[in-house]
């Protein structure tokens, strides 16, 4: 006698628990398909629980805020719990890889990280007002001008690299003394200039 060892086509269980069942498909309407016998997959395949990474319409979970955005039904990647994720279609990724609990719990232990220890960090490939941030981070005693003696100061990079926040290319500036530095100051006044000579041409 041949021993046929039957599949369910939800969940993909081999087993003598598994039967052909009547069942309701939204699309094919009244039909059997072989499912496990504990109920769960019948109650997937009969519009209840849906399959993991189907996705749906927001009309059809109940989504009365976005009924024409689409949504997957996925499990957080920490504790494994299935829900409804809005579903980016060009990316063919869930918008969010961790349920609502666990997101707060990544979130704030991140907070405690800095540097190359936070998973964000980019390194070299941050942009000049990331390197100004860490300029801030590094050195955040506020000092004089260097130049005028000005109380109100600034983090000045001397090549210009707000990557390079070595200690001899970071000096306090105010904000005058620092748009004279890089060249900011002769831009504006020569900006200013030109636009009083037009205004004069006009009259």
């Amino acid at each position: 006698m041949i021993n046929l060892t039957l599949e369910c086509e939800v969940c993909f269980h081999k087993g003598g628990d598994v039967h052909e069942q009547p069942t309701h498909d939204r699309h094919l309407g009244d039909t059997t398909k072989y499912l496990c016998d504990d109920g769960s997959c019948l109650l997937r395949t009969s519009g209840g629980l849906p399959v993991f990474e189907e996705v749906r319409l927001g009309k059809d979970i109940g989504r009365k805020d976005n009924p024409s955005a689409s949504y997957i039904w996925h499990s957080c990647i920490d504790c494994g719990k299935e829900r409804w994720v809005r579903y980016i279609l060009h990316k063919e990724t869930p918008e969010r890889v961790r349920c609502y609990p666990c997101g707060i719990v990544y979130r704030n232990k991140n907070t405690l990280l800095k540097g190359e220890n936070h998973p964000n960090y980019k390194g070299d490939n941050a942009s000049p007002g990331g390197g100004g941030q860490r300029a801030r981070r590094l050195y955040k005693e506020n000092k004089p001008c260097e130049l005028c003696g000005n109380v109100k100061a600034e983090r000045y990079h001397k090549d210009s690299n707000t990557l390079n926040n070595e200690s001899c290319n970071v000096v306090f500036l105010c904000r005058r003394c620092h748009m004279k530095e890089d060249g900011r100051l002769l831009r504006f006044i020569e900006r200013s200039r030109g636009k009083r000579l037009k205004r004069q041409e006009g009259d």
